[in-house]
């Protein structure tokens, strides 16, 4: 029996193809757009694809009608524009055929001027992040310096056996990558 809530119905997912949605200027960037009917049998609804710049409207990338039968799913690619500096709103609205109007799924576009030293070392500069999640993100927004607090708790699980492996060295190979310090508090 499918007597669900049309958000239970669908499941929308969007990833973006620059690190945690942010692109330099005239940087190709998209957004995969993923739209899964999680019932058994087929569903139909009507998807639409919008951005908007900050101070406009939004303007429709895509829209659509679509029958999906039961667990299958429909992908559509959205192509923002990188020319201008600025913050970019991604929305996929949804409307169940049966259910009505699923909540909008929004998601950002970031356009920032590409850092001097994107990519390399920067010997002085402490331009810097805590509880950096994307190490590729904070790269691209100029961090050359991470803040880590270093639990002890969690690299010595008992007395005497320290697990630098598990916390610390998977952090330092991924600053070194990144170009970046690690500052622990």
């Amino acid at each position: 029996t499918d007597t669900l809530l049309p958000e239970d119905r669908w499941k929308v997912v969007v990833e973006p193809s620059v690190p945690m949605g942010v692109a330099f200027p005239g940087e190709e960037a998209s957004y995969r757009v993923t739209l899964i009917n999680r019932l058994e049998r087929q569903a139909k609804c009507e998807v639409a694809l919008r951005t908007q710049e900050p101070g406009s409207q939004p303007s429709a990338m895509q829209t659509d009608s679509l029958t999906l039968a039961g667990w299958k799913q429909q992908e559509y690619t959205v192509r923002p524009a990188t020319k201008r500096l600025g913050y970019q709103r991604l929305s996929v609205d949804l409307r169940d055929a049966e259910g009505g109007d699923l909540p909008s799924i929004t998601s950002g576009l970031a356009v920032v001027p590409q850092p001097r030293h994107d990519g390399k070392s920067a010997t002085g500069c402490y331009v810097g992040m805590q509880g950096i999640g994307d190490m590729d993100a904070a790269e691209r927004l100029g961090a050359k310096a991470i803040r880590h607090f270093f639990f002890w708790i969690y690299s010595e699980g008992r007395q005497g056996l320290i697990r630098w492996e598990e916390q610390s060295d998977p952090l330092m190979a991924a600053a070194r990558e990144h170009h970046m310090e690690v500052l622990f508090s």
